[in-house]
């Protein structure tokens, strides 16, 4: 989890990564993801080396925490929220500046198909012998019930980082415009609904609830890493 001194993000709806503030639901998010998304492009345009180094190196929070530390800037909250606290969990910081780099770095770049790029690296969700492990080790039902929760999060966040993959591949176009689109805007609405069948496809079967947020970000942070990925001679479709 990555904290800012003061800007504090709860828990957005419908999802299990937390980030925004308390209940009044659709306000609030709406809210939050215009601060979101006004910090993380005051942080790009302070600090873009830094942040893009990072989005192409795949790096997780405690790498950010430590070696990113200038990239968690509290000039620009004050500047977007002042007088707010913020906490980003998950994924949700990585989110937030890819989308701030593909706005910054990608806007009048043409990049209509992706099949030709290496696959991507994901970070690793834990195994079920890390999990097994943890539980031996207490007996305490209110850490295990902690410890399962923490192990589903792990996993789906995994999960979505390949999802993420694959709708970028699958429409690269429609992915980008939707990432240049505005917050709970009408657009943004309209570029989701043209991608349901690409999610529809990379979910194969099945089905999954997601806020916009989560969604956007696992969309713009792979479409970032894949547009600086690898080219190879000759490649087919990755799913």
């Amino acid at each position: 989890m990555i904290r800012h001194p003061t800007l504090l993000l709860g828990s957005l709806t419908a999802i299990a990564w937390p980030l925004v503030c308390s209940a009044k639901a659709q306000t609030q998010d709406t809210e939050v993801r215009r601060i979101m998304f006004n910090y993380a492009q005051c942080v790009v345009k302070n600090h873009h080396d830094k942040a893009k180094e990072m989005i192409l190196s795949d790096s997780d929070n405690n790498i950010i925490e430590h070696q990113y530390s200038s990239l968690i800037d509290s000039e620009c909250l004050r500047a977007v929220a002042s007088g707010v606290d913020m906490t980003f969990g998950g994924d949700l910081y990585r989110y937030a500046l890819a989308d701030a780099l593909v706005n910054a770095d990608l806007r009048t770049r043409e990049d209509k198909d992706f099949s030709d790029r290496l696959p991507l690296a994901h970070l690793a969700g834990p195994s079920s012998s890390d999990l097994s492990m943890e539980l031996a080790a207490t007996n305490s039902k209110k850490k295990r019930d902690e410890i399962l929760k923490r192990f589903d999060k792990a996993v789906a966040n995994a999960w979505l980082s390949r999802f993420g993959e694959c709708v970028v591949r699958q429409n690269p176009v429609e992915s980008k415009y939707w990432i240049l689109t505005t917050p709970d805007s009408a657009e943004e609405t309209s570029r989701i609904n043209a991608l349901r069948p690409t999610f529809n496809q990379c979910l194969s079967n099945g089905s999954l609830t997601f806020n916009r947020t989560v969604l956007r970000g696992t969309v713009a942070l792979n479409y970032y890493r894949l547009a600086f990925a690898t080219k190879q001679p000759s490649a087919g479709n990755v799913h």
